[in-house]
């Protein structure tokens, strides 16, 4: 997405959007590290339906282990595979603000699953 970096740097500057809505957007792995930013004020990010792959997983993974008002995310939708999916189920064994994570509608697989089952075990 055109600017998405400048929406992180407007949403980090001031941290008032706690909530914010991205479907669609065509959002890739070269904007993960803008996402992952913006976690540090939102309580709320649904990325669904864009383009991260398991690269942009992983880049994104950095958010949710550093953040700590992130209650809710959904990256459903996003190409998510096996990879992608352990990287963030490794980023919710340190994230202690994640309540809600919509992971459907992507190709996580049973290396995945059981990765996001260890860390909800042990969070």
């Amino acid at each position: 997405i055109t600017n998405l970096k400048n929406i992180s740097t407007a949403v980090t500057a001031t941290c008032t959007v706690k909530v914010l809505h991205m479907n669609n957007n065509n959002i890739t792995s070269h904007d993960a590290v803008a996402i992952s930013d913006m976690m540090s004020c939102l309580e709320e990010l649904n990325i669904t339906n864009n383009k991260l792959g398991d690269h942009g997983a992983e880049l994104i993974s950095k958010g949710i282990t550093n953040t700590k008002t992130l209650r809710a995310l959904s990256v459903s939708g996003n190409k998510i595979g096996s990879s992608g999916t352990t990287a963030i189920a490794n980023a919710l064994t340190n994230n202690t603000s994640l309540e809600e994570l919509w992971i459907s509608y992507d190709d996580i697989g049973q290396d995945g699953a059981r990765a996001i089952a260890k860390a909800i075990s042990t969070n």
